[in-house]
């Protein structure tokens, strides 16, 4: 390593621990791993080293951290295509991949599985509402899907199945690429002057494709999302999906919403039915939140139940 990547190391350490040093930060991190100074330094360790990724190394500290944070809320490695950090302008956001979806379906007691269709498959929907049936075979001969290219320019759409674990009942949807397409937005990838490509929209556009079908399906399947991390994932990626369509900031959460909310938090605090940090961390992390409104919310911390006096709820 020669001087000046030794240099530029050492800068973005520093920029990476002043960002560790803000209250807010050091809040959430103490929260969501238990103050336990092992975790916390191996949590820095590896946000430290995804800082020096290409196409994340212009990104701030303190957004390439905030995806860390919800990336331990969800409970979802930023690795195996399970979440991802992409930057957006300089700021770096958290999507989930398609596996990782897969992993929080399961957690909520559902299997999911998802087919990328091409225009050079054999593929036809016959009927509508419960007598609906799809017709589909793949073409797999004629396929380019390692070519990202080709697949952005022949994707038909994606067929979603959904199976529920414990009753065996199946679901199957298909959502069409136009869909896809809008929800991807506009691509987050940038490139350098040699053209090299960093996002994952780009390098694994398929992988990516389902991964925005199945958030499509689950987010209007009936299942309970406020009991699960499926809502905290929809949320966050709504929020990365909004970056995308409209090129703005996450919007900022109002104080009448605010007020009218906040004695809900309190409620699933006090109950035990939801970590006061995880819902700090979604709030700031999907919103931007006054000053006030921050040093409010982490009052929620004082709410917890002392061990063993956590009341059951249904």
């Amino acid at each position: 390593m020669d001087n000046r990547n030794i240099h530029q190391v050492a800068r973005r350490e520093s920029q990476m621990m002043d960002a560790f040093a803000l209250e807010g930060i050091k809040n959430q991190l103490s929260g969501l791993l238990e103050s336990s100074p092992r975790k916390i330094e191996a949590f820095k360790t590896r946000m430290l080293k995804i800082s020096l990724n290409y196409g994340l190394d212009k990104c701030s500290p303190e957004s390439l951290i905030n995806c860390g944070l919800q990336a331990l809320t969800l409970d979802l490695p930023l690795e195996s295509g399970q979440g991802y950090i992409v930057n957006y302008g300089g700021q770096a956001v958290f999507d989930c991949g398609y596996k990782g979806w897969q992993v929080l379906a399961k957690r909520s007691g559902y299997s999911v599985l998802a087919d990328a269709v091409y225009s050079c498959d054999e593929f036809r929907q016959e009927g509508y509402g419960f007598d609906r049936e799809m017709i589909f075979n793949p073409n797999f001969h004629e396929r380019k899907s390692a070519n990202d290219a080709w697949a952005k320019d022949n994707l038909t759409g994606v067929i979603v199945s959904v199976l529920e674990d414990e009753t065996g009942n199946k679901t199957t949807a298909f959502v069409p690429a136009d869909m896809i397409h809008k929800i991807v937005g506009t691509s987050p990838s940038q490139q350098s002057e040699k053209g090299k490509k960093f996002s994952p929209h780009e390098n694994w556009a398929e992988q990516m494709f389902l991964a925005k079908a199945i958030k499509q399906v689950l987010s209007k399947f009936p299942i309970d999302l406020t009991k699960s991390q499926l809502a905290e994932a929809i949320q966050i990626t709504n929020n990365t999906e909004s970056l995308a369509q409209t090129n703005t900031g996450p919007e900022q959460y109002s104080e009448d919403r605010f007020i009218e909310n906040f004695p809900k938090w309190e409620e699933l605090v006090k109950s035990g039915r939801k970590p006061a940090m995880v819902i700090i961390t979604q709030l700031s992390n999907g919103f931007q939140l006054s000053a006030s409104q921050m040093e409010r919310v982490m009052q929620l911390r004082d709410l917890e139940p002392i061990e063993g006096e956590q009341t059951n709820v249904e």
